[in-house]
């Protein structure tokens, strides 16, 4: 009984073997390999996509190397930071992506946390400069952060003061409300709210 098991185990393994051989298969006048799946023959292979940031790049590709297009072409504008230039058609319906071009915009993302040096340049790369941006980037260009120690001795004790956290450095930042300002009410103010 175990030499039949073993027959049959080893008829079973060579069922396997012959069924991964690749096979080659005519359908509709078109050839096709199993291999793993059906893979055509005589296919066109695809490039894969040129990357580039401007549309200068994408005018420059499409001039400079003609030889590479494909009797027609498609431009898609996706969005305004996004185009792509595809192929016309290939035998099997499919469109082959020849260039994505892709704009660097510089947004700020403000749900997003930036260390100071980022931040900086993001307010000057992402806003018009007016007093308030100036102000904006003076107050947060002068915070310090981190832990400072002090120690003193003078023979007889030793003083030690540890420092941590945020620090703000003097920034003076105007106060720019339209014709109000703050009183003390006992100074007889005419106009402004007391505090």
């Amino acid at each position: 009984m175990v030499e039949g098991l073993k027959e049959a185990l080893q008829y079973i393994t060579g069922l396997k073997a012959k069924s991964m051989e690749p096979k080659l298969v005519e359908i509709e006048g078109r050839t096709y390999c199993t291999d793993n799946d059906l893979t055509r023959y005589h296919r066109f292979p695809m490039a894969s996509d040129i990357e580039v940031n401007t549309l200068t790049a994408l005018v420059d590709y499409i001039k400079g190397k003609p030889e590479e297009l494909r009797e027609s072409s498609i431009i898609h504008v996706v969005s305004p930071t996004k185009v792509l230039l595809y192929s016309g058609l290939i035998d099997e319906r499919n469109r082959e992506t020849l260039i994505d071009a892709r704009a660097i915009v510089n947004e700020f993302s403000f749900d997003s946390y930036y260390d100071q040096e980022r931040f900086l340049i993001e307010l000057q790369a992402n806003f018009v400069e007016t007093d308030d941006l100036i102000t904006i980037m003076q107050v947060a260009g002068n915070i310090k952060s981190g832990t400072t120690a002090n120690y003193s001795d003078d023979g007889v004790s030793q003083k030690t003061t540890i420092k941590t956290g945020v620090e703000l450095a003097d920034v003076i930042v105007p106060n720019r409300t339209a014709g109000e300002f703050l009183c003390v009410p006992h100074q007889g103010c005419r106009t402004g709210t007391g505090i």
